[in-house]
């Protein structure tokens, strides 16, 4: 996808946050737009550490990534 975007400059990504798996997921959705809204930029960033995140995602590990 990143790549896309970089080759296409008339091409727009939009993130949509819908938290579907339970409280982790809207505490992740809730974080994310407090990333926005500090800085849009490092809410592409947070969006995408959650999204390669394996561990087993919860309200701590949400938090360690946060702080990245």
């Amino acid at each position: 996808m990143n790549e896309l975007l970089t080759k296409h400059k008339d091409v727009r990504l939009v993130l949509k946050d819908f938290p579907i798996f339970g409280e982790t997921s809207l505490f992740a959705a809730k974080a994310a737009i407090a990333a926005y809204k500090i800085n849009k930029s490092s809410y592409v960033k947070f969006h995408d550490m959650l999204m390669d995140y394996n561990d087993g995602l919860n309200e701590k590990a949400v938090l360690k990534l946060a702080k990245e």
